[in-house]
């Protein structure tokens, strides 16, 4: 699969980001890494529409944690390698 083709899927679809941040919802690190790779890849794809999209997806997900109490944002822990 050509990876530009899902690049691009997620920045035409703007509900797309909400289904990218519930994956950060997990203890697996793997899982984490590699959301956070593609967000990365997203915004260098397609600089103002991309980061958008990362931004939206970031949001979400601060939305949903503080919604379900599971975490405070301030202790959202990045991976680190």
């Amino acid at each position: 699969m050509d990876p530009d083709v899902g690049l691009e899927y997620i920045v035409q679809n703007e509900e797309f980001a909400s289904k990218l941040a519930s994956g950060l919802d997990t203890d697996n690190r793997t899982v984490k890494k590699q959301l956070f790779g593609l967000l990365s890849d997203l915004t260098s794809y397609s600089p103002p529409d991309g980061y958008q999209r990362v931004l939206d997806a970031l949001q979400y997900y601060k939305v949903k944690l503080s919604r379900d109490n599971k975490h405070n944002w301030r202790r959202v822990h990045f991976i680190s390698v």
